[in-house]
């Protein structure tokens, strides 16, 4: 739209009318921008934007429409696939487009910080990098379509529990590093259409409100797009502060009379709702401006919802019973192979267009019905613990011992990983892992097939000959676990997640509230320790560490190579290597490059994932990965000086198979001029002495001066001792013990030694 006609219809719009428009996006169905030939942006979470809980099939009706129902992001984060993440978006998108929806509320981006989120099956990872690379692919997937693709939720909603109200206090530098860096890469790879805020408060503010963090979206991240509030989000009393911070539409509960008396008394400027608008005016006009390309095929989709699935698929163990052969006897136990349990609860379900029983898709490959034992009973209540039933288990028991390999069924039943509510523990079912347990004990060939938003508990599992994990993956995903089962398709999933041995080696353990527990302030104290980086910090082990899983195939690597060995913060670097395929079937694997420091000045992680690669190999197959890094890779966010620095100093670029298996280390050399502490009037006396460079910045002084900087333990016995090494420097203009004779040293002398010390 030229500037002229939409500075127009600015001008025509009355106060109420501006707030309406950017206030009330469910809540009226009048739209003062209609006469101008601009409708209201319609957003879902799907093609099917109110269908958030499970519907059985009884009560559905035939005529009605129901979309094709992906692999969750927590899946889509296991394939570290790009390519799919895109597809996955591209046909969401394309649905969404052709139902009438004109924004898709996702992807979800937040930070796996704990186990226990009853939305993790909505999020990527506990890595930033793999969150904003796939995100980005998805991003740019949806709106290949026309339809807005809109990431969620902006920042820190790692929780469920009392998410309206809780307030998550978290440093500035994990803030950058961890929760907002996936972010910075959807955005400035993928360019999103709108961004949806949290619910919770971010160091005491509500989100929107929070003047820094909306700053740093629309300033320092250069969003330039449509923002808008979670369901609900903005509390009374804050949607004047809200538009003004840079938040375009307030979304559920709605505040228009309060915005328009705050414009029609000044307190909000007409600048500030004009530019809300302008941001809501343009978004009408990219999603108008294309049309889908295709048609919905469903069936199509759904063919491919089951390959993207199996890429997901994760295995965790394989003692060599996989891939099961056709012509063995097959005892399928636990209810959950009849009950798939393939989305979380929430806005992030979907009712499938065509749901796989993973039975019958098993049955479908043997050509005949397997022996079955539920097992155990699903409670519909998470809070109600569902005992074991005894009868269930020695039909299992007794099955199990009857076949040449068993496949038991375990996973966190529908109903416990859904919006709004956390989880309850950490372990499976209790029902389960006893039902579980007399199985394993009654045969030596039990395969179990785990489906969870997040990591659970597994030492249970460990003593079973294989363990296939799959997320929640969406309609298909019955038909892609038998695929793996059998061989059809490879597990391309790897961990994106570390999976604990217990809840209480968690980063967040001690500082993750839920019922009964009153807490409003959440504390992050774990910092940017999240995950891999909190284990390896910790020497904790994992029972599966971040980036695991295994394949059917096996791999050589070769040739690593970097181009080149020293560089500056703005140059780049980019690695090779070489994998070849060296098995007998067609397999995937994911090349993980990780970034140490050696010997960095402030606590760093041990490594850093920064950038992956999934490569795709037939038998015999080589190929050379390679990927380039830049100033992005080697940073860290200062908070004393509020930018991010990159030190000088070794680096090891590490090629990876998971943050545990490294397969190749190349050093590199930085050499910057970013300082990461810059000294001043406070600093402690011992940072001074200690700084290799205090003999070059005070060499300016008499020689009887520089003994303040480069104490004689033999003369100056205060200042050559301990007790002066926490003194503020500034105390040798001033205090009198620190004298050195007669004299002490001028404002001017120290100023000019500080200087030489930031600027050397």
């Amino acid at each position: 739209m030229e500037e002229k006609k939409m500075n127009n219809i600015l001008g025509d719009l009355s106060n109420r009318e501006k707030s309406i428009i950017t206030c009330e996006l469910w809540g009226n169905i009048s739209n003062p921008l209609e006469p101008y030939g601009i409708t209201k942006i319609k957003c879902g979470d799907s093609a099917k934007p109110v269908d958030f809980w499970l519907k059985q099939e009884e009560y559905r009706n035939p005529e009605d429409y129901y979309c094709i129902t992906y692999p969750s992001s927590a899946a889509l984060g296991a394939g570290w696939n790009k390519d799919n993440c895109y597809k996955v978006g591209q046909n969401i998108g394309r649905s969404s487009k052709l139902h009438g929806v004109d924004i898709v509320c996702r992807p979800g981006m937040n930070i796996k910080r704990s186990p226990l989120c009853g939305r993790n099956f909505e999020y990527y990872s506990e890595d930033p990098v793999v969150t904003g690379e796939l995100a980005e692919s998805f991003i740019r997937g949806v709106q290949s379509q026309g339809t807005g693709a809109c990431p969620k939720h902006f920042l820190c909603n790692n929780q469920e529990f009392e998410r309206m109200t809780t307030n998550a206090v978290v440093s500035e530098r994990a803030l950058r590093e961890i929760y907002i860096r996936g972010f910075q890469i959807a955005i400035e790879k993928g360019n999103p259409w709108s961004i949806m805020t949290s619910y919770n408060k971010v160091n005491g503010e509500y989100v929107t409100v929070n003047k820094h963090l909306m700053n740093i979206l629309r300033h320092d991240l250069k969003f330039d797009g449509y923002v808008l509030s979670d369901g609900g989000a903005v509390q009374s009393g804050t949607a004047v502060a809200s538009h003004r911070n840079g938040m375009d539409m307030e979304m559920g509960y709605y505040h228009p009379t309060e915005v328009q008396n705050a414009l029609d008394s000044g307190e909000l400027s007409q600048n500030a709702i004009n530019e809300n608008i302008r941001h809501i005016i343009k978004t009408f006009e990219k999603i108008h401006s294309m049309e889908a390309t295709g048609i919905e095929n469903q069936a199509d989709e759904h063919v491919l919802a089951r390959k993207i699935a199996a890429d997901c698929a994760v295995l965790l163990k394989n003692n060599g019973i996989l891939p099961l052969l056709r012509q063995e006897k097959i005892a399928v136990i636990g209810k959950l192979a009849k009950t798939p349990n393939f989305m979380g609860g929430g806005s992030g379900f979907s009712n499938a267009y065509k749901l796989d029983n993973t039975y019958d898709e098993i049955a479908n490959i043997l050509g005949y019905q397997p022996e079955y034992a539920a097992a155990y009973d699903l409670a519909e209540n998470p809070d109600e613990e569902m005992s074991s039933d005894m009868h269930l288990i020695s039909e299992a028991v007794e099955k199990a011992k009857l076949a040449d390999k068993v496949i038991f069924f375990t996973g966190i039943p529908y109903g416990y990983e859904v919006e709004g509510m956390d989880r309850k523990g950490f372990s499976l079912p209790s029902n389960q892992i006893e039902a579980m347990n007399a199985v394993i004990d009654a045969s030596v060939s039990v395969i179990v097939v785990n489906v969870s938003g997040a990591s659970v508990e597994m030492t249970g599992c460990i003593e079973a000959s294989a363990i296939l994990h799959s997320y929640p993956a969406g309609e298909s995903m019955g038909g892609a676990i038998a695929d793996v089962l059998f061989g059809i398709a490879e597990p391309g999933g790897r961990l994106s997640e570390t999976f604990p041995v217990r809840i209480q080696d968690t980063p967040a353990f001690l500082n993750y509230v839920s019922y009964p527990q009153v807490r409003e302030n959440v504390l992050y104290g774990e910092d940017i320790f999240v995950g891999y980086r909190w284990y390896e910090m910790r020497d904790i082990k994992p029972i599966f560490p971040f980036g695991y899983g295994l394949s059917y195939s096996e791999f050589e690597y070769s040739n690593a190579s970097i181009n080149r060995s020293e560089l500056t913060p703005d140059s780049t670097v980019t690695l090779s290597l070489f994998v070849k395929n060296i098995g007998t079937r067609s397999a995937s694997q994911v090349i993980q490059v990780y970034v140490a420091q050696e010997k960095p000045k402030v606590l760093r992680p041990i490594k850093e994932l920064k950038g992956f690669e999934k490569v795709f190999l037939n038998p015999g197959e080589e190929q050379e990965v390679s990927l380039t890094l830049d100033r992005k890779a080697f940073e860290y966010f200062s908070e004393e000086q509020n930018r991010w620095i990159v030190e000088s100093g070794s680096y090891h670029i590490l090629i990876a198979i998971n943050s545990e298996e490294i397969i190749s280390s190349m050093q590199i050399e930085i050499k910057s001029k970013d300082k990461s502490h810059l000294f001043h009037f406070n600093s402690a006396c011992e940072r001074l002495f200690k700084e290799e460079r205090i003999k070059e910045a005070c060499s300016f002084l008499p020689e009887d001066k520089q003994r303040f900087f480069i104490p004689d333990k033999n003369k100056d016995l205060i200042l050559a001792s301990p007790f002066a090494y926490a003194v503020p420097i500034y105390h040798a203009i001033e205090d009198d013990s620190m004298m050195i004779g007669d004299k002490r040293l001028t404002n001017q002398e120290l100023s000019q030694v500080i200087s030489n010390l930031n600027n050397v």
